[in-house]
């Protein structure tokens, strides 16, 4: 009896297949196949219910939607038939696939769509390990862990290039600049041209581009508030390598060093900051740095490392710690770097400020204004994040102490 009821499966998966090559995307070629095999799915050896939602606002519904197994054959069913209308992604307990007219597809690759996403298939089957650009038949997608992000925009890498992203898709039309975590870049037609050399209009300012890698002028009022503090004088050049900007509304330092002409303008660094929380803001104007400290006491009770004092009891300094203990660090508050959280001084990861500290002599030219709309040079580098529950959570990842965990 067992037998002879894997050789009525077996049949009926025979007429389905041959049905598929004859009229591949017709559900309605399947008509006489189905039935029979519909009736056969209780000898399936799986059945595991579509993927619980994460977000909304996809077609081609899943909810309801079955992968089952039969005899080797992967199918999707609905209230126990299969659904050769659906076409999307469903899953069972090996992964998430792409169903095709009711079938999985193990020969797709790209990207495919329910009503919880765009996903990445390869060989049929989301690799939810995958993060780059990635395309289908309506174009070229950032993808992060699997997903399409239509949240991103900015410069993606995939094996063929770097590639300019609006609201998650590639852009072609695009010519111009952007940026990533690595700096700014020359898009020519949607790719970073790293074969671009000259001079660039764009975003509001002109820029410099060297083998695709753009580093846009010196901002005017930074310009000026150099010149203004005597950064152009040969007493000073004599003694100070640089000058600092400050933009307490992004959260971002850089530094500048001389250019050919002897000048102040040369991008040279770039530090995620914070800068003073509303209520408490940091002190704009230009100043010259006075003294230096290894710790500080700061107030709340708690020490800074390498502090700069800019002017009065505005300080560059690290983010706090407990004790003048490097293993003491507050994890919560250096998880804020990137935005607006101190009492008014300037906080930057250890690395940063110990650069600071060293090769920024007393008497630097400091200006520090709030300008959230401003063109800066250089872009705000990523700050990075301490998981809370990591043994190392008390040290900055960035200290150079041989002790240091990370």
């Amino acid at each position: 009896m067992k037998s002879m009821r894997r050789t009525t499966v077996s049949l009926a998966l025979a007429l389905v297949v041959l049905c598929g090559l004859l009229w591949p995307f017709e559900a309605g070629s399947l008509k006489t196949a189905v039935p029979q095999l519909n009736a056969l799915l209780s000898a399936s050896q799986l059945t595991v219910s579509a993927a619980a939602p994460h977000d909304s606002g996809m077609t081609a519904s899943s909810k309801g939607i079955k992968v089952t197994q039969v005899d080797g054959v992967w199918v999707a069913t609905r209230n126990g038939a299969i659904d050769t209308s659906y076409t999307g992604v469903a899953q069972n307990g090996f992964g998430w696939w792409k169903v095709t007219k009711g079938y999985v597809d193990f020969v797709y690759t790209g990207i495919a769509q329910n009503e919880y996403g765009w996903w990445r298939i390869e060989g049929g089957k989301v690799n939810f390990n995958y993060t780059g650009v990635a395309n289908n038949e309506m174009g070229w997608w950032r993808v992060q862990n699997g997903k399409v992000d239509f949240g991103a925009t900015g410069v993606y890498q995939n094996s063929l290039g770097w590639w300019y992203v609006r609201r998650g898709k590639v852009d072609f039309s695009y010519t111009g600049i952007a940026g990533n975590q690595f700096g700014y870049w020359f898009i020519r037609t949607g790719q970073v041209d790293f074969s671009m050399n000259g001079r660039v209009s764009a975003l509001g300012t002109n820029w410099t581009v060297t083998n695709g890698s753009a580093v846009g002028d010196i901002p005017t009022r930074v310009y000026n508030a150099f010149v203004n503090a005597g950064a152009d004088t040969g007493s000073y050049q004599s003694g100070h390598d640089y000058c600092i900007a400050v933009n307490t509304a992004q959260n971002l330092v850089i530094v500048f060093g001389l250019d050919a002409a002897g000048e102040f303008t040369q991008p040279v660094k770039a530090f995620v900051a914070s800068c003073g929380k509303n209520g408490s803001p940091t002190k704009t104007g230009t100043y010259k740095t006075t003294d230096k400290y290894v710790w500080r006491a700061l107030n709340g009770g708690v020490y800074g490392q390498y502090a700069t004092r800019i002017t009065g009891s505005y300080l560059f300094h690290s983010v706090p710690y407990y004790r003048q203990d490097k293993s003491t660090l507050e994890t919560g508050e250096y998880n804020k770097l990137g935005s607006r959280a101190s009492a008014g001084c300037v906080r930057l990861c250890v690395r940063d400020v110990k650069w600071i500290y060293d090769h920024c002599a007393s008497g630097t030219i400091v200006t520090l204004y709030d300008d959230s709309g401003l063109q800066e040079p250089l872009m705000k580098p990523n700050a990075i994040r301490i998981p809370t529950n990591s043994r190392n959570a008390g040290w900055d990842p960035t200290d150079p102490d041989g002790r240091n965990p990370w």
